[in-house]
C-alpha cells in the first residue's frame, strides 16, 4: 500500500480529473523547468521492484515491505554480488509536477503544460531535499525548479535528472485562469497511482518471469520454487 509523506504519514490527497499521466524524464544534456504539486509531506512513496524489459519499467511491490514473503528479494540475494541488472528493492516516491516544456500534437496543437509524475529514488529524493534546505523552502507545493540531467557518462545519471535548482514560488492561480482546469494543479491521486504498482500475486508473477526470460535466466530460474503462491505481495 502507498504510504504518504517523505516526513510523515499524513493527509490524503485531491483527486485529479486526469485520465492518464505520463512520467517525467530527460534526454541526455537536457533541462527543463517544472511545477511541484505535492506538499513534501503529502508525497506518496512505496517500496517496489522497477522491473526493465520491452522498454518499458513494470513496478511490482516488494512483498518484504509488507511483512511478507517475496521472492524477488531471494531471487536478488541468490546473485553474485557482481550482478548486472538487478531488479533492485527501491524506495520510490511519485512528485506529481507541471511540465513546462510545450509538446505538438499530430493536429498542430500545442500543449503549453502536462502534469507528469517524477518517480524519484531515494537518492534523487536527497537531491532535492537537499536544495530545499539550501534554499530554505518549506513549502514544495507550486514552487518552480530547474531540473536537468547530466551527460551519457559513468555512472548514468538518473532519467528524471540529477540537477535540481529552485528557481521561485509559482502562479498557480493564473495558471488555472489562462487554461480554466482547477484539477491541472492538483496531484495526481493516490487511486491513479496504486493502478501502477503490480500487487496481484498472479500478474506479479508473470512479470517477474517475464523479465527473466527477457534476460535470457528463465530456465536457469525454473527449478528456484519461484511460484505464484509464494509470491505473498
Amino acid at each position: 500500500m502507498f504510504k504518504r509523506g517523505l516526513a510523515d504519514v499524513g493527509k490524503s490527497l485531491p483527486k485529479s480529473a486526469s485520465n492518464r499521466t505520463f512520467d517525467f524524464w530527460l534526454n541526455y544534456e537536457e533541462m527543463a523547468d517544472i511545477i511541484f504539486l505535492d506538499s513534501y509531506e503529502n508525497v506518496p512513496f512505496d517500496v517496489v521492484h522497477p522491473l526493465f524489459f520491452d522498454k518499458t519499467q513494470h513496478l511490482v511491490a516488494c512483498g518484504k515491505a509488507a511483512g511478507d514473503d517475496c521472492p524477488i528479494c531471494d531471487y536478488l540475494d541468490s546473485l553474485p554480488k557482481d550482478a548486472t541488472d538487478k531488479p533492485y528493492r527501491r524506495e520510490m516516491a511519485f512528485f506529481s509536477v507541471l511540465d513546462l516544456r510545450p509538446y505538438e500534437k499530430e493536429d498542430g496543437t500545442v500543449i503549453p503544460v502536462t502534469k507528469k509524475l517524477l518517480k524519484a529514488s531515494k537518492q534523487t529524493v536527497g537531491s532535492i531535499q537537499q536544495e530545499m534546505n539550501m534554499s530554505s523552502i518549506e513549502e514544495l507545493y507550486g514552487t518552480l525548479w530547474k531540473v536537468g540531467r547530466g551527460k551519457n557518462a559513468m555512472p548514468k545519471p538518473a532519467a528524471v535528472g540529477n540537477s535540481f535548482r529552485y528557481l521561485r514560488s509559482a502562479d498557480l492561480d493564473r495558471l488555472v485562469e489562462q487554461t480554466g482546469d482547477e484539477s491541472l494543479v492538483m496531484p495526481v491521486a493516490i487511486e491513479e497511482l496504486d493502478k501502477m504498482i503490480i500487487r496481484d500475486p498472479e500478474t506479479a508473477m508473470q512479470t517477474f518471469q517475464s523479465f527473466l526470460e527477457s534476460k535470457g535466466e528463465s530456465q536457469a530460474r525454473k527449478a528456484t520454487g519461484f511460484s505464484a503462491t509464494k509470491l505473498n505481495i
